[in-house]
């Protein structure tokens, strides 16, 4: 996907999801540029992510914690202000909707790895969120741009959409806490469980990932 003549990553993932293909991304070892990309494949393309040890005796894990991360992700997702011309708040709607739709293994991977965000408000990567276009230029508040607000901040005044937009940032803060609290009882849960099933299983990782694949394949009334 990095040849110059190729169709770009990205691209391949949407042609996939219009044609209902998912795709599962692997990782084998840690490097930590390749799993944000696996992830955003995966996320985009109702898969999951799943990493491995680089010769590959790890396990892919379900938590109990799964379902309500995914819940805390799109009720995350309802904090976001779009902001920008209508190119970028389109952008960032595509992105909030992937988030809605990811499965709950996949939207607790995306909060495992935005727990160690260093922008503390970031919902999604890139532009189009005023909560956190705030965060990295707060002088970004004496200069809004009327025709780039959401509908609904465009008919109030300047004292109603800073009180609007502090009451979103509490919002998210309060959701994004019990989110991060989560994905560390997550992670404690995941290191705990792959301990014990690599100790009873060699084949733990297979067994694990035959698991994942039949769930999603009975999403598609498919049986094994």
């Amino acid at each position: 996907m990095n040849y110059q003549d190729d169709m770009k990553y990205m691209q391949s993932v949407k042609l996939a999801k219009q044609n209902d293909i998912i795709i599962n991304t692997i990782l084998a070892g840690n490097d930590q540029k390749t799993a944000q990309i696996w992830r955003e494949i995966a996320q985009n393309a109702n898969g999951a992510f799943s990493q491995i040890a680089q010769d590959g005796n790890v396990t892919v894990v379900a938590t109990p914690y799964d379902k309500q991360i995914q819940q805390l992700n799109i009720e995350l997702n309802n904090t976001v202000i779009l902001y920008g011309n209508k190119r970028t708040q389109a952008a960032a709607s595509r992105k909030m909707e992937s988030i809605s739709l990811a499965k709950p293994s996949a939207s607790s991977d995306m909060a495992a790895y935005n727990s160690k965000r260093k922008i503390s408000s970031k919902v999604f990567s890139g532009a189009g969120d005023l909560i956190q276009e705030l965060e990295i230029n707060p002088k970004l508040i004496s200069r809004l741009k009327n025709d780039e607000l959401p509908t609904l901040m465009k008919s109030m005044n300047e004292q109603q959409r800073l009180d609007y937009i502090a009451k979103m940032k509490q919002k998210r803060t309060t959701i994004q806490t019990k989110i991060d609290k989560l994905a560390l009882q997550r992670a404690k849960y995941k290191a705990d469980k792959i301990k014990k099933l690599s100790a009873e299983s060699k084949d733990s990782f297979d067994d694990n990932l035959m698991i994942m694949i039949k769930e999603q394949a009975e999403t598609k009334n498919i049986k094994y």
